[in-house]
């Protein structure tokens, strides 16, 4: 049976610029632009997303390295249990 993984996993594989979910590097999907609201208010963001077809997480990205910040949609996955 697989392990379940925790808000803290998923936060970690976020912060590493990778798929909360699958781990795996997110690619860039949108152009850039100014963010309004959240963590990244103000800043200079890119939309990325999961490359697997099935997954569809997105996040706004400030930079090439980070910092990553979920979209609303996806906010519950960094939820504590």
């Amino acid at each position: 049976m697989a392990r379940r993984q925790s808000a803290a996993d998923r936060y970690r594989r976020l912060m590493e610029g990778c798929c909360p979910v699958h781990g795996i590097p997110m690619d860039q999907v949108d152009g850039w632009s100014e963010r309004l609201g959240g963590a990244l208010d103000g800043a200079q963001v890119t939309i990325v997303a999961c490359p697997r077809r099935d997954c569809g997480i997105r996040a706004y990205a400030a930079s090439y390295d980070g910092p990553w910040e979920l979209l609303p949609a996806y906010q519950e996955l960094l939820a504590g249990e």
